[in-house]
């Protein structure tokens, strides 16, 4: 997800766009753990990651302390949270003998994907647009092949590194390609806009009937195998860019009230729905028709991102996970050790 700060000049469609994403990811959760609306389910999770990754590749920046401080430290706070709550929700685990950080717990790969990414960044970024291309179609080339090894899955969650890197390095590279962007947003009329909307939801249908879009395709977190192929994630991948294109054509770029500042604040909607959504699901509401249940999913993940997403939480998160906190403590300290050495020598 994106940090919590306003940049001097906000590129408020990229808000727009993660408050999309962000109510698809609460919304997918919630239809995965209820089990309700399957091939809606799996639409979403067609494309939702990639693109969140995609725009943090966007906005990537190497900057060490802000990954140690801003995704390290709130990936071993909330692997720890999530995993006693875990526990005493379903009553298993045996304390901290079992708990460890190699395997990130259910939603928390994300921030691990991004450390990652964010550690490759010196040895990606050139400005050189030829070494741009050939680092791109690497970046492929891995996402492609990285599924015919064996024994990657849920361990640091390399599968899915790997696998959704094309994205990051998309975005990353969008950046620094501002005609380029101009021209996805401006160039062509209506009817690029519906090949661009009609492309992906006609391949996702053709894999989803052909009955390649399984769980173990959507989620990229195991090797090819038990009729998941390369062709099955080249697929997907074609899915998910035609959707970049189209969420950067058609999606509003002005400041939208309320709505761009939940964009702004996905960070704190991702980390805490989880534990709204395990909660819900043990507690099993949903016992209505199918579409009634996928109506109240519905409505349930835009409370969610309303009430995790709104600019009162993410203040306090964008304090708490940038650690002005911490900085503000040692500026105190200085201050001190400064006035204490002026008072002796004056």
């Amino acid at each position: 997800m994106a940090g919590n700060g306003q940049a001097a000049e906000r590129d408020y469609q990229f808000d727009n766009i993660r408050l999309l994403l962000i109510f698809f990811v609460v919304f997918g959760h919630l239809l995965e753990s209820f089990a309700i609306g399957s091939l809606l389910y799996r639409f979403i999770y067609s494309f939702h990651m990639p693109v969140f990754i995609f725009i943090n590749g966007y906005f990537a920046k190497f900057d060490p302390k802000k990954t140690l401080l801003s995704l390290l430290l709130p990936y071993l706070l909330f692997q720890v949270l999530y995993f006693f709550f875990y526990a005493a929700l379903y009553h298993n685990g045996n304390g901290f003998s079992d708990l460890q950080f190699t395997t990130p717990c259910w939603l928390l790969w994300y921030l691990v994907a991004l450390i990652a990414y964010q550690l490759i960044l010196p040895f990606i970024s050139t400005e050189n647009k030829a070494a741009q291309g050939a680092i791109l179609l690497a970046s492929v080339a891995v996402s492609l092949l990285s599924g015919c090894g064996q024994g990657f899955g849920y361990f640091l969650s390399l599968s899915r590194i790997f696998a959704f890197l094309p994205f990051f390095v998309a975005g990353f590279y969008l950046r620094k390609n501002q005609k380029l962007l101009f021209s996805i947003r401006q160039e062509g009329g209506l009817c690029v806009s519906a090949a661009s909307f009609l492309i992906p939801v006609a391949v996702f249908l053709f894999l989803h009937f052909d009955g390649a879009v399984t769980r173990n395709v959507l989620y990229a977190s195991s090797s090819y195998g038990g009729g998941y192929t390369l062709r099955m994630r080249a697929g997907l991948s074609v899915i998910a860019f035609a959707w970049i294109f189209f969420f950067l054509r058609v999606m509003p770029r002005g400041k939208i009230p309320f709505c761009t500042v939940c964009g702004a604040n996905t960070f704190s909607v991702y980390l805490l729905h989880g534990f709204l959504v395990r909660l819900m699901a043990k507690g099993g509401i949903f016992t209505f028709s199918p579409w009634l249940n996928v109506l109240i999913a519905a409505l349930f993940a835009i409370a969610i991102v309303a009430a995790f997403g709104n600019k009162w939480v993410g203040r306090v998160f964008g304090f708490v996970f940038t650690f002005q906190w911490v900085e503000k403590i040692f500026a105190h300290i200085s201050r001190v050790k400064r006035e204490a050495y002026i008072d002796r020598v004056s």
